[in-house]
């Protein structure tokens, strides 16, 4: 039986987890309001792709520089709400990983599926 501080730990970092996952739902509509976005901007160019210009009419550059910082904007703002949970994760997984290491030196008689059972048990009705 695996010691209860170890125990507790595994579900702290279980408990994490499932904020992180919960957390997603938030960022998954700032992705679609992006894709939205984006979309928009694909009907843009349609729409002034009829228009007859050269590459070379200061119209034409300034809509593509537009275009690009739109869709640019969309991918910062992305980036930075993603940034901060790709950190968290990272930063679970390094816990995680070390929770392991603990476990294996005051354990090393445990095989790595009897700690997972072991842990399991306590972690099992922590769900997204």
């Amino acid at each position: 039986m695996i010691d209860k501080h170890f125990i507790d730990s595994a579900v702290e970092i279980r408990k994490e987890w499932v904020r992180l996952i919960r957390s997603l739902d938030g960022y998954q509509v700032q992705i679609e309001k992006a894709q939205r976005a984006i979309s928009e901007k694909k009907e843009d160019i349609e729409a002034f792709s009829k228009k007859n210009l050269s590459i070379k009419d200061i119209e034409f550059t300034q809509f593509i520089e537009k275009i690009f910082n739109d869709i640019e904007t969309q991918a910062l703002i992305i980036e930075s709400r993603m940034k901060p949970l790709n950190d968290d994760i990272e930063k679970l997984k390094k816990e995680e990983l070390k929770l392991y290491h603990k476990i294996k030196r005051f354990h090393p008689n445990l095989t790595d599926e009897e700690i997972k059972q072991d842990i399991f048990e306590y972690i099992k009705d922590i769900n997204p």
